[in-house]
């Protein structure tokens, strides 16, 4: 009778496991170890360059011709509010006030780099120079840094994914039993 508790429990607990380990590998190893790095950490520059490229479309489809400190700062909150409600509806965020500022800050820093405060053309001419900026400015995101926002932001379908390890570990632990006895 303890053999059909333990041997699922056993299971559940490697499924479980094997799932935790999986998730840290997205962000470990750091440096590439015989060709192995964290999915996150080698993908950053392609998420940095695609986070870059929406915010300067977005910044041109406001139809911008002549950017001002006020234009600028209102793009900002609607782009960082925007991102925000998006990760807060995909990921059961609670902290949306914390979640846009993160995403304003670096936002504003990138565009305050890359464009003079005065009017300035925003136009395909000179997005090139501020979809660099904007990518530069992400990439420059400590590693670690980078790995606590992802995981505030997806932490609850992670411990999702671990609990589904668990419970088809423990469903195979249990058909083992069954087939074995």
């Amino acid at each position: 009778m303890l053999n059909y508790l333990i041997t699922p429990l056993i299971s559940a607990s490697i499924g479980y496991l094997t799932n935790k380990i999986a998730i840290t590998m997205l962000f470990r190893p750091r440096n590439s170890i015989f060709g192995i790095q964290g999915l996150f950490i080698k993908r950053k520059v392609d998420l940095a360059d695609k986070i870059a490229e929406i915010i300067v479309e977005r910044l041109i489809a406001a139809g911008l011709d002549q950017v001002t400190s006020d234009k600028i700062d209102s793009v900002i909150t609607d782009v960082s509010n925007d991102m925000s409600r998006t990760i807060i509806a995909g990921a059961g965020v609670s902290d949306q006030d914390e979640l846009e500022s993160v995403v304003g800050n670096i936002i504003k820093t990138a565009i305050y780099k890359s464009i003079a405060l005065s009017d300035v053309n925003v136009s395909e001419a000179n997005s090139g120079h501020m979809r660099e900026i904007i990518k530069n400015n992400f990439i420059a995101i400590d590693n670690d840094e980078f790995e606590a926002l992802v995981r505030a932001i997806a932490g609850k379908e992670f411990f999702e994914i671990e609990l589904i390890g668990a419970i088809l570990g423990g469903l195979i632990g249990f058909i083992n039993i069954l087939i074995t006895n």
